[in-house]
């Protein structure tokens, strides 16, 4: 799909048994051949005390991805994913390359 594209890990959080208690542990998988688009906001608080990055991540068709799950990317730093995986569609062809992932980090207070 893509020429150069990254890896990823997904990292999917263990089940909750009927009190919210993980039972087990979180499980991890890679994802190849993503691309990721770094120019979403950086924002602070005002105060310094919180900086909150978004990324999206353009994964392959079929990609096991879903919200709840964390990726961490080449860089090393885990995000969370913020809101619905999509499949992401163009609007001239109305080819489906992949799956479009809203991504974000919370750092610091607040």
């Amino acid at each position: 799909m893509w020429r150069r594209g990254q890896k990823v890990v997904v990292i999917r959080p263990a089940p909750k048994d009927k009190f919210g208690d993980p039972v087990g542990t979180d499980s991890e998988h890679q994802v190849e051949n993503v691309a990721i688009d770094w120019s979403g906001t950086s924002l602070n608080n005002g105060h310094g005390e919180q900086l909150v990055s978004d990324v999206v991540l353009y994964l392959p068709p079929g990609s096991d991805i879903r919200g709840g799950d964390r990726v961490r990317l080449p860089d090393g730093d885990k995000y969370a994913v913020h809101g619905k995986p999509g499949v992401w569609q163009s609007p001239f062809t109305g080819r489906r390359p992949g799956i479009s992932v809203p991504l974000q980090m919370v750092k610091g207070g607040a």
